[in-house]
């Protein structure tokens, strides 16, 4: 297991708010995943986020399925790289 940084809720929220920006309300959220699936992987890579303080990101942002139930870390995770694998064989960037 690899262990990432645990950043504060301060990090937590400045991520949240680029993500609101980003967000329209009632978007469709696998679209979302798509364009923003890359960065997201990017950021854990090289940034060292942890995918379950991403998830308290993208949850604080107002961006979650219809269901409303927040995002978990490892759901997360299968989430981005399931919209990136089928983007990818769909032939889009």
């Amino acid at each position: 297991m690899v262990y990432r940084r645990d950043h504060n809720q301060a990090d937590i929220e400045t991520l949240a708010q680029k993500f609101r920006e980003s967000w329209n309300k009632g978007e469709v959220i696998r679209p979302w995943r798509r364009r923003h699936g890359e960065e997201v992987r990017a950021l854990v890579r090289d940034e060292d986020w942890a995918w379950e303080n991403f998830g308290k990101a993208l949850s604080l942002a107002g961006i979650a399925f219809k269901t409303g139930n927040p995002w978990g870390g490892e759901n997360l995770r299968r989430s981005v790289a399931l919209a990136l694998t089928r983007s990818k064989g769909r032939g889009r960037p």
